[in-house]
């Protein structure tokens, strides 16, 4: 009887040992996260790319010094020459063969990043979404975009923003005769990341942003219940189950369990 309990003790343990392990497991992969800032270190693949408001008569500048692999950084300058005066840089997303190519990051619902700002500023963050039914493939003026603003400062802010809960400017609805009561949009879809100025921005002052520690971050509940599954079925065949179901042979063995 003694080896029977020593037996039952073993797998009782063993059974724990698995048990965190899967749960480790489970609960990291429930969590899903990755960091396109620094790059290299994440899908999707993006490059950076710049847009001004030379279009709209505008003479504004910017410009990335130097796209290296720990920031996007970028330097620029409004001017008064357009109505609206406009610069942003983008990451744009692209294929593994350096195509541009909206990705599909539904699984992500957040994003964090690091903003340091010379001046201190607010800037928009904007998510242009390729949209079959509207938008044309490349022209991103054309996209729903939702967006949001942001503030960030001389030593740095770390911002957090949910990804889901976004809003698309009323005037794209307008421009494209799109019903403005369809506010949800989903991201199967995302084309390219944002980050453009705001009306607070100083004019005529040469201006420096750096966004760093760019991580998306997504939630996936299929993991829990996996691991639900797993803890449910193993504690059902574990010793004590085994005693159980053997009670009737093993009656004061496993009273004393």
């Amino acid at each position: 009887m003694q080896e029977f309990f020593r037996k039952a003790l073993v797998a009782l343990i063993l059974l724990l040992i698995v048990d965190a392990l899967v749960a480790c497991f489970c609960i990291h992969q429930s969590h899903p996260s990755t960091s396109l800032i620094p790059t290299g270190r994440g899908w999707p693949h993006w490059r950076p790319v710049t847009t001004t408001d030379a279009a709209l008569g505008g003479t504004s500048t910017i410009r990335i010094p130097d796209p290296g692999q720990q920031s996007l950084r970028f330097d620029f300058r409004l001017t008064g020459a357009a109505s609206y005066p406009y610069v942003a840089a983008d990451m744009l997303l692209e294929d593994s063969q350096g195509n541009a190519m909206p990705a599909d990051l539904s699984r992500y619902t957040t994003v964090s990043f690091v903003a340091k700002c010379v001046p201190a500023n607010s800037l928009l963050f904007a998510m242009p979404l390729f949209d079959a039914h509207v938008a044309t493939p490349g022209e991103f003026w054309t996209y729903p975009s939702p967006s949001t603003y942001f503030s960030c400062s001389e030593r740095g802010t770390p911002v957090s923003l949910d990804l889901t809960r976004l809003s698309i400017p009323p005037w794209w609805f307008g421009v494209y005769k799109v019903d403005p009561a369809r506010q949800s949009y989903t991201l199967d879809q995302v084309a390219k990341f944002v980050f453009g100025i705001s009306h607070r921005s100083p004019r005529d002052v040469d201006s420096h942003v750096e966004i760093s520690e760019f991580t998306l971050h997504g939630r996936d509940d299929r993991y829990l219940v996996a691991l639900a599954i797993v803890v449910v079925t193993g504690w059902a065949h574990s010793p004590s189950g085994f005693c159980g179901h053997t009670r009737a042979r093993l009656p004061r063995a496993c009273m004393r369990s």
